[in-house]
Protein backbone atom coordinates (compact mmCIF):
# COMPACT_ATOMS: atom_id res chain seq x y z
CA UNK A 1 0.00 0.00 0.00
CA UNK A 2 2.91 2.41 0.97
CA UNK A 3 4.58 1.58 -2.57
CA UNK A 4 1.45 2.31 -4.20
CA UNK A 5 0.94 5.74 -2.37
CA UNK A 6 4.65 6.39 -3.02
CA UNK A 7 4.52 5.44 -6.90
CA UNK A 8 1.45 7.71 -7.28
CA UNK A 9 2.84 10.54 -5.53
CA UNK A 10 6.00 9.95 -7.56
CA UNK A 11 3.83 10.27 -11.10
CA UNK A 12 2.21 13.01 -9.84
CA UNK A 13 5.00 14.90 -9.32
CA UNK A 14 6.61 14.35 -13.05
CA UNK A 15 3.45 15.02 -14.57
CA UNK A 16 3.56 18.33 -12.86
CA UNK A 17 6.88 19.54 -13.58
CA UNK A 18 6.02 18.63 -17.03
CA UNK A 19 3.34 20.55 -17.14
CA UNK A 20 5.02 23.45 -15.60
CA UNK A 21 7.89 22.66 -18.16
CA UNK A 22 5.74 22.57 -21.67
CA UNK A 23 3.29 25.31 -20.09
CA UNK A 24 5.06 28.27 -19.01
CA UNK A 25 3.39 30.42 -16.42
CA UNK A 26 2.96 34.20 -15.61
CA UNK A 27 2.84 35.19 -19.86
CA UNK A 28 3.42 39.04 -20.48
CA UNK A 29 0.66 39.50 -23.15
CA UNK A 30 1.94 43.23 -23.43
CA UNK A 31 5.71 42.63 -23.55
CA UNK A 32 4.76 39.83 -26.54
CA UNK A 33 2.77 42.74 -28.42
CA UNK A 34 4.98 45.01 -27.76
CA UNK A 35 8.16 42.63 -29.50
CA UNK A 36 5.45 41.84 -32.33
CA UNK A 37 4.78 45.78 -33.09
CA UNK A 38 9.00 45.90 -32.64
CA UNK A 39 9.34 43.27 -35.65
CA UNK A 40 6.60 45.00 -37.70
CA UNK A 41 8.05 48.42 -37.45
CA UNK A 42 11.70 46.35 -38.12
CA UNK A 43 9.77 44.92 -42.10
CA UNK A 44 9.86 41.77 -39.99
CA UNK A 45 6.37 41.11 -41.11
CA UNK A 46 6.71 37.29 -40.89
CA UNK A 47 7.84 37.30 -37.29
CA UNK A 48 5.38 40.03 -36.35
CA UNK A 49 2.93 37.68 -37.99
CA UNK A 50 3.46 34.54 -35.87
CA UNK A 51 3.56 36.44 -32.59
CA UNK A 52 0.27 38.45 -33.11
CA UNK A 53 -1.29 35.03 -33.68
CA UNK A 54 0.78 34.12 -30.73
CA UNK A 55 -0.65 37.23 -28.64
CA UNK A 56 -4.27 36.17 -29.77
CA UNK A 57 -3.99 32.43 -28.84
CA UNK A 58 -2.87 33.61 -25.10
CA UNK A 59 -4.96 36.07 -24.81
CA UNK A 60 -8.18 35.69 -26.63
CA UNK A 61 -9.56 39.27 -25.51
CA UNK A 62 -7.06 40.70 -27.26
CA UNK A 63 -8.22 39.78 -30.88
CA UNK A 64 -10.16 42.83 -31.47
CA UNK A 65 -6.91 44.83 -31.19
CA UNK A 66 -4.49 42.66 -32.66
CA UNK A 67 -6.14 41.45 -35.82
CA UNK A 68 -6.08 44.93 -37.58
CA UNK A 69 -2.21 44.66 -37.11
CA UNK A 70 -1.91 40.87 -38.49
CA UNK A 71 -4.25 42.68 -41.19
CA UNK A 72 -1.25 45.34 -41.98
CA UNK A 73 1.61 42.36 -41.52
CA UNK A 74 0.00 40.30 -44.64
CA UNK A 75 -0.96 43.82 -46.42
CA UNK A 76 2.76 45.21 -46.10
CA UNK A 77 4.07 41.44 -46.96
CA UNK A 78 2.24 41.70 -50.44
CA UNK A 79 0.25 38.19 -49.01
CA UNK A 80 -3.05 40.18 -50.17
CA UNK A 81 -5.99 36.94 -49.98
CA UNK A 82 -4.99 36.71 -45.90
CA UNK A 83 -4.67 40.30 -45.32
CA UNK A 84 -8.71 40.58 -46.79
CA UNK A 85 -9.76 37.83 -44.69
CA UNK A 86 -8.17 39.14 -41.79
CA UNK A 87 -9.71 42.95 -42.24
CA UNK A 88 -13.15 41.01 -43.42
CA UNK A 89 -12.68 39.53 -39.79
CA UNK A 90 -11.01 42.94 -37.84
CA UNK A 91 -14.24 44.99 -39.40
CA UNK A 92 -16.98 42.65 -38.04
CA UNK A 93 -15.23 42.07 -34.77
CA UNK A 94 -13.88 46.31 -33.88
CA UNK A 95 -15.45 48.08 -32.18
CA UNK A 96 -15.87 52.11 -33.01
CA UNK A 97 -16.67 53.81 -36.30
CA UNK A 98 -13.12 55.10 -37.61
CA UNK A 99 -11.44 51.33 -37.14
CA UNK A 100 -14.09 49.75 -39.37
CA UNK A 101 -13.24 52.50 -41.99
CA UNK A 102 -9.82 51.89 -41.47
CA UNK A 103 -10.74 48.57 -42.08
CA UNK A 104 -12.32 49.00 -45.37
CA UNK A 105 -9.99 51.59 -46.89
CA UNK A 106 -7.77 48.37 -46.45
CA UNK A 107 -9.68 46.25 -47.94
CA UNK A 108 -9.99 48.67 -51.14
CA UNK A 109 -5.75 48.83 -51.42
CA UNK A 110 -6.14 44.30 -50.92
CA UNK A 111 -8.58 44.38 -53.42
CA UNK A 112 -6.17 46.34 -56.38
CA UNK A 113 -3.69 44.62 -55.57
CA UNK A 114 -5.19 41.30 -55.61
CA UNK A 115 -6.46 42.38 -59.34
CA UNK A 116 -9.91 43.11 -58.37
CA UNK A 117 -10.25 46.31 -59.36
CA UNK A 118 -13.83 46.56 -59.50
CA UNK A 119 -14.21 45.25 -55.60
CA UNK A 120 -11.46 48.01 -54.90
CA UNK A 121 -13.99 50.66 -56.73
CA UNK A 122 -16.90 49.40 -55.10
CA UNK A 123 -15.45 49.82 -51.72
CA UNK A 124 -14.30 53.04 -51.95
CA UNK A 125 -17.13 54.08 -53.01
CA UNK A 126 -19.00 52.89 -49.90
CA UNK A 127 -15.97 55.18 -48.22
CA UNK A 128 -16.48 57.97 -50.59
CA UNK A 129 -20.73 58.35 -49.37
CA UNK A 130 -20.26 57.69 -45.33
CA UNK A 131 -20.56 61.23 -43.76
CA UNK A 132 -18.09 61.67 -41.22
CA UNK A 133 -14.99 60.07 -42.66
CA UNK A 134 -11.47 60.66 -42.16
CA UNK A 135 -11.15 58.54 -45.61
CA UNK A 136 -12.87 60.32 -48.00
CA UNK A 137 -9.98 62.59 -49.96
CA UNK A 138 -8.02 59.94 -49.22
CA UNK A 139 -10.50 57.03 -51.11
CA UNK A 140 -11.31 59.71 -53.49
CA UNK A 141 -7.56 60.18 -54.60
CA UNK A 142 -7.59 56.32 -54.83
CA UNK A 143 -10.25 56.14 -56.82
CA UNK A 144 -8.45 58.97 -59.25
CA UNK A 145 -5.43 56.59 -59.84
CA UNK A 146 -7.73 53.27 -60.26
CA UNK A 147 -9.64 55.15 -63.26
CA UNK A 148 -5.67 56.34 -64.58
CA UNK A 149 -4.50 52.52 -64.07
CA UNK A 150 -7.91 51.75 -66.22
CA UNK A 151 -6.88 54.55 -68.86
CA UNK A 152 -10.45 56.31 -67.52
CA UNK A 153 -9.23 59.55 -68.09
CA UNK A 154 -12.52 61.35 -67.49
CA UNK A 155 -13.14 59.31 -64.42
CA UNK A 156 -10.06 59.76 -63.23
CA UNK A 157 -9.96 63.81 -63.58
CA UNK A 158 -13.63 63.62 -61.77
CA UNK A 159 -12.44 62.35 -58.59
CA UNK A 160 -8.85 63.89 -58.36
CA UNK A 161 -11.21 67.49 -58.52
CA UNK A 162 -13.27 66.44 -55.84
CA UNK A 163 -10.35 66.06 -53.59
CA UNK A 164 -8.98 69.15 -50.79
CA UNK A 165 -6.00 69.61 -52.25
CA UNK A 166 -5.35 71.58 -48.91
CA UNK A 167 -4.37 68.48 -47.15
CA UNK A 168 -0.87 67.02 -47.29
CA UNK A 169 0.09 64.62 -49.17
CA UNK A 170 -2.75 65.47 -51.96
CA UNK A 171 -1.61 68.75 -52.94
CA UNK A 172 -1.18 67.71 -56.40
CA UNK A 173 -4.74 66.12 -56.87
CA UNK A 174 -6.10 69.27 -58.64
CA UNK A 175 -2.68 69.43 -61.43
CA UNK A 176 -2.99 65.44 -61.69
CA UNK A 177 -7.19 66.32 -62.39
CA UNK A 178 -5.86 68.70 -65.37
CA UNK A 179 -3.39 66.91 -66.55
CA UNK A 180 -4.96 63.54 -66.37
CA UNK A 181 -6.63 64.35 -69.18
CA UNK A 182 -3.96 64.57 -71.59
CA UNK A 183 -3.99 60.60 -71.79
CA UNK A 184 -6.95 61.47 -74.64
CA UNK A 185 -4.96 63.30 -76.72
CA UNK A 186 -1.71 60.54 -76.58
CA UNK A 187 -0.21 59.12 -79.83
CA UNK A 188 -1.74 55.43 -80.59
CA UNK A 189 -1.21 52.78 -83.38
CA UNK A 190 -4.20 51.06 -84.86
CA UNK A 191 -3.78 47.64 -84.83
CA UNK A 192 -6.17 47.25 -87.88
CA UNK A 193 -4.18 49.37 -89.84
CA UNK A 194 -0.98 47.53 -88.77
CA UNK A 195 -2.56 44.27 -89.90
CA UNK A 196 -3.32 45.66 -92.94
CA UNK A 197 0.03 46.85 -93.35
CA UNK A 198 1.78 43.70 -92.75
CA UNK A 199 -0.84 41.79 -95.01
CA UNK A 200 0.34 44.13 -97.66
CA UNK A 201 4.10 44.51 -97.15
CA UNK A 202 5.64 41.69 -94.22
CA UNK A 203 6.64 43.94 -91.72
CA UNK A 204 5.62 47.09 -92.69
CA UNK A 205 2.84 46.63 -89.37
CA UNK A 206 5.96 46.43 -87.14
CA UNK A 207 7.40 49.19 -88.38
CA UNK A 208 4.29 51.21 -87.88
CA UNK A 209 4.31 50.11 -84.38
CA UNK A 210 7.80 51.22 -83.66
CA UNK A 211 9.42 47.73 -83.95
CA UNK A 212 12.29 48.28 -86.63
CA UNK A 213 14.22 45.36 -85.88
CA UNK A 214 11.21 43.25 -86.07
CA UNK A 215 9.95 44.34 -89.44
CA UNK A 216 13.45 43.79 -91.02
CA UNK A 217 13.47 40.48 -89.59
CA UNK A 218 10.01 39.81 -91.10
CA UNK A 219 10.56 41.30 -94.41
CA UNK A 220 13.40 38.78 -94.38
CA UNK A 221 11.83 35.39 -93.42
CA UNK A 222 8.60 36.12 -95.60
CA UNK A 223 11.04 36.22 -98.41
CA UNK A 224 12.69 33.68 -98.39
CA UNK A 225 9.64 31.40 -97.58
CA UNK A 226 8.28 33.03 -100.94
CA UNK A 227 11.75 32.33 -102.42
CA UNK A 228 12.37 28.74 -101.28
CA UNK A 229 8.75 27.96 -102.70
CA UNK A 230 9.27 29.80 -105.77
CA UNK A 231 12.80 27.88 -106.80
CA UNK A 232 11.17 24.63 -105.51
CA UNK A 233 7.88 24.95 -107.99
CA UNK A 234 10.13 25.75 -110.58
CA UNK A 235 12.81 23.18 -110.41
CA UNK A 236 9.40 20.31 -109.81
CA UNK A 237 10.24 19.85 -106.14
CA UNK A 238 6.42 20.03 -105.63
CA UNK A 239 7.11 18.43 -102.10
CA UNK A 240 9.84 20.77 -100.82
CA UNK A 241 7.99 23.72 -102.66
CA UNK A 242 4.60 22.85 -100.25
CA UNK A 243 6.51 22.71 -97.33
CA UNK A 244 7.95 25.97 -97.42
CA UNK A 245 4.29 27.45 -99.17
CA UNK A 246 2.71 25.88 -95.78
CA UNK A 247 5.11 27.01 -93.25
CA UNK A 248 5.29 30.21 -95.05
CA UNK A 249 2.10 31.31 -95.07
CA UNK A 250 2.23 30.72 -91.65
CA UNK A 251 4.70 32.82 -91.01
CA UNK A 252 2.60 35.43 -93.30
CA UNK A 253 -0.18 35.03 -91.24
CA UNK A 254 1.48 35.30 -87.63
CA UNK A 255 3.38 38.41 -89.17
CA UNK A 256 0.19 40.03 -89.62
CA UNK A 257 -1.43 38.89 -86.31
CA UNK A 258 1.84 40.02 -84.01
CA UNK A 259 2.01 43.52 -85.69
CA UNK A 260 -1.12 43.89 -84.51
CA UNK A 261 -0.62 43.31 -80.68
CA UNK A 262 2.60 44.96 -80.95
CA UNK A 263 0.32 47.46 -81.66
CA UNK A 264 -1.69 47.29 -78.86
CA UNK A 265 1.20 47.34 -76.87
CA UNK A 266 2.83 49.95 -77.85
CA UNK A 267 -0.56 51.71 -76.96
CA UNK A 268 -0.33 50.40 -73.49
CA UNK A 269 3.20 51.19 -73.68
CA UNK A 270 2.53 54.77 -73.51
CA UNK A 271 -0.27 54.96 -71.46
CA UNK A 272 1.34 53.12 -68.76
CA UNK A 273 4.34 55.71 -69.16
CA UNK A 274 1.65 58.46 -68.95
CA UNK A 275 -0.08 57.06 -65.73
CA UNK A 276 3.68 56.75 -64.25
CA UNK A 277 4.94 60.17 -64.82
CA UNK A 278 1.78 61.92 -63.00
CA UNK A 279 3.42 60.67 -60.11
CA UNK A 280 0.59 60.06 -57.92
CA UNK A 281 1.15 60.26 -54.11
CA UNK A 282 -0.10 56.82 -52.88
Amino acid sequence: MNKLIKHSYTITLVLTTISYVCYPQNIDIAKMSAFADELCSDGDYNGASIEYKRVMYYDPTSIDTVLTKLADCYYFNSQYRLAIQSYQKAFERVSGVQKKKYCKFQLSKCYYENNQANKAIEMLMTLVDEESNVYHDASKYFLGYIFARQYNWKQSSYWLSQVNSEKPPYQNANDLSKRILDGHSLQRRNPLIAGMLSAALPGAGYLYSGHPKIAIASVILNSLFAFGAYESFRGGTYTVGATFLIIGSGWYLGNIYGSMNKAKQYNKSRRDQFVYSLEFSL
